[in-house]
């Protein structure tokens, strides 16, 4: 929003109180300011104390300060609010008050140091600086802020500092004949809060002078509202006039909102652009009027950010907001610093953020210093009416108590599951946790504020979202086999049923036919019977026996064809019937193999149990780990739980790789000591590079001191041999092949060739380049020496000859080099930030690497393959097959550029450094897992290599402290001799506690491995 105040003459400030310099438009309230007057020149002292919002501050500033510099002399006037350091705040206004004068009060720290080792000082302190003449006025606005801002989750203003803040005021008043006149301004719920400081309430509030500000009575009104518009000369209808008024009745204690609400409504009568017109209600209506004009003025504030702007302004105001036990919505000021790490923003982008929503025109938040300066700075939001008026900030004040109260479920959820007392989440109520995660993206720093075991909370979730989702797939997985198998044994027992069936219908058809062809045959044997009787009787009738006889014959042959059917028969039915009892016998095996299915799902049970179980070991072990860090001073317990996470870790399956548990004994190792862990003095200044012997445990540094030191970790990094110390500074060292020559690179273009091997050796020097050597690399045959500078040539040495050619690059400047194993590729990093890729060492250019919007930084070979890493600016890393010209993964990481890249090859890992300060070993195995991650480096990294069995990795920084660092590639090393650091294991109560009281106590170390001995007296 634009504005021409001047112009305008706009009499109302908004949301802000009135300025000192705007006393001429200030109407009203001189009963009170005659009060306040008089009781401050009585007494010394005046409390101004009223309700938020009721005008108190401008009273002071506006009518106050004016009134007595015309009326009583000399002033001076010092202002301040406690802010999150009161005696802090006190020094800073003794320093602008000391700068009116041209006097220098000294550093600020050192006047804080003096203000609470002295409790009487501020009086005589200020003496020095007043005139003999001179009285000086100091006026401590928001009194309230030394209460509101000790609160524990500000970080700010312990008890302590509010205590000497409160003395210095009172001693300075209370002395005789002094010059110290103090106002002290404060809302009246916080009065009883005085009462924490007896001496200060007795002696000065209750028994000395206090003035109240009330809320405007309505006679009031017109001549606080309507009279600053007559004064700059401007009109409003009659119809205005008197809806202001009889509105104004019901917010007359929230001088905010009726100043905002006219600052706005003369707004909108500017747009208009015809000043000789009366303000209308329809300026008024637009401006919200009096019960919308806050929430419209926010909504306009918020709508002018850009989208990330806005994201931290919602971050901002759910720090700041709280819901109360009834429901009611109340501030919460907090630190800056705080802010940060809770929206994970950078300090100039919050200071930038803050600045938009508390200058003048916004005036919706306070800050009590300077973000960029001190982080420590505390944010509140200026009034309660912006909580009572905007709805936006009411519906973010709900979500994040909603998300307060998910992660305390969370949290309660997985101490249950530490103690064994349920399991894993299922869904709905897994996808409900997951979604919040997803949304909100909690940090350890906001959650600690609610719950410290964040870090239980959040691998209970992760757990609990892997195992459901491997449970998702095993299960689709058995369905389907289920499905088979049903389809499989349905189609047997029917094909089964069919055959018996059939078979049955077979038998049954051919019994009857068989009993047919019998009672067939009895017939025809009871005829013949008949016919032989009659030969008998009629034997004389030949011709008629013979053929009955023959007839007989006939039948008799058809008998026998009808036996020898029936035998057919029988024989068909025989094989049906072994068919049938194979069928049988196939689904009796169907049958068993249901069964041994059967068994081999308890099996299967049986082993997801033990699976379930050794993963809540595995998170207990890393909820183990984590707590580790946060009991530093703890030796023993912290100790303790560090180890016996590895142990469990080790036990069940756990990745050797995992960043928790390594953590937690790289910690304990750099409080207590590790053989393993050791910061290596010798240099003064930064590092500069570090290369290792190939084959040995021994390597090479440079620093900027111009020292070259030979280093051996076999005598515990003690024995040092300074190799080279002159003019020059080594600004990149490689080690031969076969560890017969250093190369290194200096600062003045040469590159200087020193024996290690062979004492008798000469050095030498190569000569051609003329910028600052940035890189060299030896092939791997040790015949040819690859360097590059900041002349932009890249240069072939052959060693042997000692000479150089140089590789064509057309028109770019390579100031980095890498070779490839089996000298197959040369890779050269260009200043402008492209890679180049050389086929057979340099002959011919086969590739290159660049990628539109951001520039490589780092480049490195993976040894033993032709895979390179390249390094962006933007914290992002590329891997690429040169031999196919494939890009084949991605991660992002790091936040800043990449600097660094080094290969562990033994121990499949990646080492990045960056300009962010941090140091990662990734798992190349599995480049989605959590890295190491070491912030605790000195400065930013600048030099880093693996040792060549691949168990340490050195890391050399700018900085000039611990600049030089050795830590093991792997927990195993740092879990190395732990027991020697204890003297005790866990009690039964710790281990319940830490551990699990479902889980069977052992002992962590033997009692013969402690290396710390009590001895019991007796």
């Amino acid at each position: 929003m634009t504005t021409d105040n001047q112009k305008l003459r706009i009499p109302f400030p908004g949301m802000r109180p009135y300025r000192q310099d705007e006393n001429s438009i200030f109407p009203g309230r001189e009963r009170e300011i005659a009060e306040i007057i008089k009781k401050l020149l009585d007494n010394r002292f005046v409390a101004v104390i009223g309700a938020e919002g009721s005008g108190k501050t401008s009273v002071m500033l506006c009518g106050v300060i004016p009134s007595l510099a015309r009326e009583s002399g000399k002033w001076r006037v010092m202002t301040l609010s406690p802010g999150g350091d009161p005696v802090g705040s006190l020094a800073g206004a003794i320093a602008v008050l000391a700068g009116e004068r041209n006097l220098n009060a000294g550093k600020i720290i050192t006047v804080t140091d003096t203000l609470k080792n002295n409790p009487g000082s501020f009086s005589g302190i200020t003496e020095d600086i007043l005139e003999k003449d001179e009285r000086l006025l100091v006026v401590v606005d928001q009194f309230e802020e030394i209460f509101r801002f000790s609160r524990e989750d500000t970080g700010q203003n312990p008890v302590k500092n509010s205590e000497i803040f409160v003395s210095l005021l009172l001693n300075s008043i209370i002395r005789e004949n002094g010059r110290v006149y103090l106002a002290v301004v404060i809302s009246s719920p916080w009065i009883s809060d005085c009462t924490r400081f007896p001496n200060f309430a007795e002696a000065v509030i209750i028994n000395r002078s206090s003035v109240i500000i009330p809320a405007l009575p309505k006679e009031s009104l017109e001549n606080v509202l309507l009279q600053p518009l007559s004064f700059a000369g401007i009109k409003a209808e009659p119809e205005l006039e008197h809806r202001i008024i009889s509105e104004a009745a019901g917010y007359s204690g929230q001088l905010p909102v009726l100043q905002n609400t006219l600052r706005h409504t003369l707004l909108n009568w500017q747009k208009n652009g015809d000043f000789s017109k009366p303000l209308s209600l329809t300026d008024f209506e637009e401006s919200g009027t009096f019960s919308g004009s806050v929430e419209k003025h926010a909504e306009e504030i918020f709508s002018d950010l850009d989208r990330n702007e806005k994201y931290l302004c919602e971050k901002i105001f759910r720090v700041l907001t709280v819901k109360g036990p009834g429901g009611e919505y109340q501030r919460k000021p907090s630190s800056s610093r705080y802010i940060m790490e809770v929206a994970g923003c950078s300090r100039e982008k919050l200071a930038e953020v803050v600045k938009k929503l508390s200058d003048d025109e916004a005036n919706l938040i306070n800050c009590t210093g300077d973000i960029i300066a001190d982080p420590d700075s505390v944010l509140d939001i200026r009034y309660n009416e912006l909580l009572l008026y905007w709805r936006r900030l009411r519906s973010w004040a709900d979500e994040e108590d909603n998300s307060v109260r998910t992660y305390k479920q969370l949290a309660s959820l997985a101490s249950l599951y530490h103690q064994g007392k349920r399991g894993l989440m299922i869904q709905p109520e897994l996808q409900r946790f997951s979604d919040w995660a997803v949304k909100e993206k909690p940090v350890l720093q906001w959650a600690v504020t609610y719950d410290p075991a964040f870090e239980r909370a959040m691998l209970y979730l992760r757990t609990s979202e892997k195992h459901y989702k491997e449970e998702e797939e095993k299960q689709e997985k058995i369905k389907k086999r289920r499905l088979r198998r049903r389809k499989y044994f349905g189609l047997g027992v029917f094909a089964g049923f069919f055959i018996i069936l059939s078979i049955l219908g077979i038998y049954i058809t051919g019994k009857i036919r068989s009993d047919k062809a019998l009672r067939e045959a009895e017939i025809l044997q009871d005829k013949s019977d008949s016919v032989s009787l009659v030969l008998l009787k009629d034997f004389l009738i030949a011709d008629s026996l013979a053929a009955r006889a023959k007839m007989n014959e006939q039948h008799a042959l058809k008998q026998k064809e009808t036996e020898f059917s029936l035998r057919m028969q029988a024989m068909a039915r025989a094989e049906r019937e072994k068919i049938l009892r194979k069928n049988t016998e196939a689904l009796a095996d169907s049958v068993r193999f249901a069964l041994n299915e059967s068994r081999q799902n308890e099996l299967n049970a049986l082993r997801l149990k033990q699976e379930e179980s050794g993963k809540r070991m595995l998170s207990i072990s890393k909820a183990m780990a984590l707590k580790s860090l946060q009991l530093n001073g703890l030796r023993e317990l912290q100790t303790l739980l560090a180890y016996q996470a590895w142990i469990f870790n080790n036990r069940f399956g756990g990745s050797k790789k995992d960043p928790d548990i390594y953590m937690g004994l790289y910690n304990v190792a750099k409080q207590y000591g590790s053989i393993n862990y050791k910061v290596f003095k010798g240099h003064e200044g930064a590092i500069r590079s570090v290369a290792f012997v190939p084959g040995k445990n021994q390597f090479f540094t440079s620093g900027e001191d111009g020292k070259v030191l030979k280093w051996d970790m076999d005598n515990n990094g003690q024995n040092i041999q300074v190799v080279y110390s002159g003019s020059g500074i080594a600004e990149v060292l490689s080690v031969s092949p076969e560890a017969d020559w250093l190369a290194c690179g200096m600062d003045d273009a040469v590159i200087r060739m020193i024996p290690v091997k062979d004492p008798s050796a000469i050095r030498y020097e190569l000569r051609g380049h003329t910028g600052k050597i940035k890189s060299l690399v030896f092939s791997y045959d040790g015949k040819t020496l690859y360097s590059a500078a900041l002349d932009g040539k890249l240069l072939k040495w052959d060693l042997a000859a000692r000479t150089s050619g140089e590789i064509g690059t057309g028109n770019l400047k390579i100031i980095s080099v890498d070779i490839s194993s089996g000298n197959t590729y040369l890779a050269g990093l260009s200043d402008d930030g492209r890679a180049l890729i050389w086929n057979e060492a340099g002959k011919r250019e086969t590739m290159r690497i660049e990628s539109p919007g951001k520039a490589i930084r780092s480049i490195r070979f993976s040894p033993g393959e032709n895979i390179l890493a390249v390094g962006y600016d933007n914290g992002m890393i590329e891997l690429w097959d040169v031999a196919s010209g494939n890009r084949i993964d991605e991660l992002q990481a790091h936040e800043a550029e990449v600097s660094l890249i080094r290969f562990n090859k033994l121990m499949a890992q990646m080492a990045t450094s960056s300009s962010d300060g941090s140091l990662k070993i990734w798992d190349l195995s599995d480049l989605k897992a959590l890295p190491l991650e070491f912030r605790d480096n000195d400065d930013m990294v600048v030099a880093i290599d693996f040792s060549p069995d691949g168990q340490i990795i050195i890391s050399g920084t700018a900085g000039s402290s611990t600049n030089l660092v050795g830590r093991p590639a792997h927990a195993s090393l740092l879990a190395m001799n732990v027991c020697g650091l204890l003297s005790r294991n866990f009690t039964e109560e710790e281990w319940s506690n830490y551990v699990g009281k479902d889980i069977s106590y052992e002992k962590t170390c033997d009692e013969k491995e402690f290396g710390i001995k009590v001895k019991v007296i007796r």
